[in-house]
């Protein structure tokens, strides 16, 4: 199965947005690194926990943090797009620099899937891009569209 890759990678484990812990977008006042930080080392909504702001059209699903023996810490958020799908697209085309979906195979995704690279103010890496499942569906209006954001704890 493809997979929309909105990649931003956090550590932790899959938590829903009614977890008890504040994003940093609630918490008040100037936001110093060491509260940023310690928002993204556990599983979450990547948007809501870094200064990229969220994407028109998606709703925070999940997050999964990367495997034991995987070879950079990161946390994936994923994001189901229940908006219209181009308009997705767009702006992540426009504003974080994807590179368009292609059908591929069996479903769809970006030309070049590590094109939409975001480096945060604390200089955490994250990836973003959106995909289909499997699928031979042309009408994106009848696919299920999935928005990956993966945060890079780590460096290489």
């Amino acid at each position: 199965m493809l997979v929309g890759v909105l990649a931003l990678a956090l550590t932790g484990c899959a938590k829903d947005t009614t977890s008890a812990s504040p994003s940093v977008a609630e918490m008040p006042g100037p936001m110093p690194t060491s509260v940023v930080v310690a928002s993204i080392t556990t599983c979450g909504d990547v948007f809501a926990n870094t200064a990229i702001a969220p994407i028109e059209g998606t709703t925070y699903a999940t997050c999964e943090p990367s495997k034991p023996g995987d070879q950079l810490r990161s946390v994936t958020a994923t994001y189901r797009v229940t908006g219209d799908p181009k308009a997705v697209e767009a702006e992540l085309v426009n504003r974080l620099g994807m590179t368009p979906l292609v059908f591929r195979c069996c479903g769809w995704e970006p030309e070049n899937p590590m094109a939409a690279q975001y480096t945060t103010a604390d200089g955490y890496s994250v990836v973003v891009s959106m995909a289909s499942g499997e699928t031979v569906e042309r009408d994106w209006s009848k696919i299920a569209f999935t928005v990956n954001a993966q945060l890079y704890l780590e460096s290489p």
